[in-house]
């Protein structure tokens, strides 16, 4: 339909007849929409107070969109009711109805327009806060509303007192208006002031006060009041039944007894090790806990993220999710890492949706739009710290709601083997892993023609018979976006489980293309690093089916994950190690060089000794493990750390020098007072002698004679003694300003 042939109009402004006739088309399309009994009243008093004309109290009326096609008589498509506040030239939404057939039209938007530019009418409109709402549906209901006027531009008025005032008048919450400019932050105050003492005038209050107080209430209002954008709805697309979130927290320090091959894990892991790490394995996979223990994840309400420079708020009509629990965990015996996988499952009854997947996301990522990564709360003004979503996100297991950081503790604390005394670090959320099998063919074609749309085979444009048909993936996948329809919206949801992130509803042809660019080759999966997460899509996977009520995804993913991170967590180590040293740097660390040569051979233990090389057999695992690397950066980060450690070295063999050269120098100092010492004696004992033949032969009082050579004898010792320490020193400086 094109947008020509549609019209809107003022019912008010034709003749009655008319007006009636379409009056009566516009209500039968409202009971249709809207078929309760309440919506049924309204419509008995819109025909009622249609009869009506009366420019001194609020008047309804109706904005009717036309659907004229050529040689047919004008259809009634769809209308807006509103209440017109004649004196302050304001209007009230009161409802809104749209055919089915014409519901994806925008007819919502040119009706809003019609009210605003040809009309000139400030339009507002009331909502209630989701959030005051425990009954499912009556919250989804009101989100719905909320996110309906979002889409429609509409913006809440900042005015503290008015929700409490509104709320025990009629029950609404907040007060929202449709600026005509869309970038408009703010709305002056003499807009808005005479249309709400119009209202409260009219409503005909029975407290003789609240008039007076209103008027004073307005006038303490700012010049500018602000308008705050309204949260979008969330409207996912993607019902996933077969959908695992595998979350990885590291241990270290971990306590690791020797024991038999697990039930789950053994023949599994040892058949991904090659030959050399068969024999002796550097970890061990353990399964804790299995299918049946259920948790419920509680999302918030609305949340807010941040991309491209804007801040945007998402709300939400479901709030719970219940999904199946799963404990494993791998240890690296050379290192004691224990990294744990917690594997959260969707119940085959309440599916994940890509919005849930992107949010359990932000638990360990979430960075690039500020929605995560999960922080423990700080214990010193708590009041003050910054909301982000992935903190607000809680699990209830049992009876209690647990952070992420605390669901993970309570189920170690019950599953894991005896506690002994030896202290472990405490657990923390690294990566994630995020496996899902789509069942649905029209979905799975489309990913693949997404992922195949880079391939120069598949781009060429040389049999346009094949574009046409859509046999080309690149021109089958440029159509699909270009239509904008369901399809367009399916693969924009994967593209955002594939980033992780909420702003994937912006995302075009060409960023889809680069989206689904897969770390590796393999015609029957689609497997992905995007920073911390590896993500695995396929249509079905005989390991997932085998392991989904014991380990809940496949272990071929978590297992060579669980390596890539070992060996990240032992360069973190290692970087801690050099840097502590470094932040105690100074002058003394020549008296220390013990514990500095300690530090060097703990941190050069973790990137070297610990560090697992590729140890496993297979061409899947052995690429996986090689792009996990190289895209998640581990390769630069080792080497920026090796680097690190070199650095190290050459001080420690500085301050080598440095102590040798110091350790010279005092002992050619003892060495020259030595000397001294030995000359003075002797020289002494000489001048003795001959003073006492002199004294007898002129019978001379040599005594004062005697004292003075004895004092120049001292003097020139000093000077002898001081000469090397002076020498010491000026090496000790030299070296030092060389090192420098």
């Amino acid at each position: 339909m094109d947008q020509e042939k549609i019209e809107v109009i003022d019912l008010r402004s034709i003749h009655r007849d008319i007006a009636c006739s379409y009056l009566n088309e516009f209500i039968q399309i409202h009971e249709s929409v809207f078929p309760d009994s309440i919506e049924l009243k309204d419509s008995e008093q819109w025909r009622q107070s249609f009869s009506e004309f009366s420019p001194s109290v609020a008047q309804v009326k109706i904005a009717i969109a036309l659907n004229r096609e050529p040689n047919q008589e004008p259809r009634v498509i769809g209308g807006l009711v509103f209440k017109h506040y004649g004196k302050s030239g304001c209007g009230l939404w009161t409802s809104f109805a749209v055919k089915p057939s014409h519901q994806e039209k925008d007819i919502a938007t040119r009706l809003i327009r019609y009210v605003t530019d040809s009309l000139e009418i400030l339009l507002f409109a009331e909502t209630r806060d989701p959030e005051k709402y425990s009954v499912a549906d009556e919250r989804k209901k009101t989100v719905g509303q909320i996110g309906f006027f979002a889409k429609l531009g509409a913006r809440k008025i900042d005015i503290p007192w008015l929700s409490k005032l509104r709320h025990t008048q009629e029950g609404y919450d907040h007060l929202l208006c449709f600026p005509v400019n869309q970038d408009l932050e703010s709305i002056d105050r003499d807009r808005i002031a005479p249309f709400l003492l119009e209202f409260h005038e009219i409503s005909g209050d029975e407290e003789p006060n609240l008039h007076a107080n209103i008027i004073l209430m307005t006038q303490d209002l700012p010049k500018q009041i602000k308008l705050e954008k309204l949260p979008a709805r969330e409207e996912p697309v993607l019902p996933l039944k077969a959908a695992s979130v595998c979350l990885h927290f590291v241990q270290r320090k971990a306590e690791l007894r020797e024991s038999e091959p697990d039930r789950v894990f053994g023949s599994m892991e040892l058949d991904l090790l090659n030959y050399q790490f068969q024999v002796n394995p550097p970890l061990t996979s353990r399964h804790k806990l299995g299918e049946g223990n259920m948790a419920e994840i509680i999302f918030p309400s609305s949340f807010q993220y941040h991309s491209e420079g804007r801040f945007e708020s998402l709300i939400c009509d479901q709030m719970q999710k219940k999904v199946n629990c799963m404990l494993n965990m791998t240890e690296f015996k050379h290192s004691k890492i224990r990294i744990w996988h917690l594997t959260l499952s969707a119940h085959e009854d309440n599916p994940l949706n890509e919005f849930e997947i992107i949010k359990l996301i932000s638990l360990y990522d979430g960075r690039s739009e500020d929605t995560g990564p999960y922080a423990p709360p700080s214990k010193e003004n708590t009041a003050s710290e910054k909301k982000i979503l992935a903190n607000e996100i809680k699990f209830k297991y049992g009876d209690e709601p647990f952070s992420i950081i605390g669901l993970i503790s309570k189920l170690v604390a019950n599953y894991r083997d005896p506690p002994s005394q030896h202290k472990s670090s405490e657990l923390e959320l690294k990566s994630g892993t995020i496996q899902l099998l789509l069942k649905d063919e029209e979905t799975k074609t489309l990913l693949w023609n997404a992922i195949r749309a880079r391939s120069k085979a598949e781009q060429s444009t040389e049999n346009v018979q094949s574009a046409v048909n859509g046999n080309n993936p690149h021109e089958a996948t440029r159509a699909v976006m270009a239509e904008n329809g369901l399809p367009a919206k399916a693969l924009q949801a994967l593209s955002g489980i594939t980033i992780g992130i909420f702003d994937f509803g912006q995302t075009d042809f060409e960023e889809i293309v680069d989206t689904f660019e897969p770390s590796f080759e393999d015609g029957s999966v689609f497997i992905k690093f995007n920073r911390c997460t590896l993500l695995s899509i396929a249509q079905d996977d005989r390991a997932f089916e085998a392991c989904k009520k014991t380990i809940g995804i496949s272990p071929y993913l978590i297992i060579p994950h669980a390596v890539l991170i070992h060996n990240e967590e032992l360069v973190q180590m290692a970087e801690k190690e050099i840097q502590s040293i470094e932040e105690k740097k100074s002058f003394f660390s020549i008296l220390k060089l013990g514990s500095l040569e300690a530090a060097y051979n703990t941190a050069s233990e973790y990137l070297y000794s610990q560090h697992l090389p590729m140890i496993f057999n297979y061409p899947t695992e052995t690429i996986l493990f090689k792009q996990g690397k190289r895209k998640r950066g581990s390769t630069q980060k080792y080497k920026i750390v090796q680097s690190q450690l070199l650095e190290f070295q050459k001080r420690i063999e500085e301050l080598w020098q440095l102590r040798r050269g110091i350790v010279g120098a005092v002992i050619a100092t003892l060495l020259a007072f030595i000397s001294v010492m030995q000359a003075r004696t002797v020289f002494d004992m000489q001048v003795r002698d001959v003073m006492t033949i002199v004294y007898d032969i002129v019978d001379f009082d040599g005594t004062k004679l005697l004292d003075h050579i004895r004092d120049a004898d001292v003097l020139g010792a000093f000077f002898i003694f001081l000469v090397p320490i002076v020498v010491a020193w000026l090496s000790l400086m030299g070296l030092k300003k060389i090192k420098k």
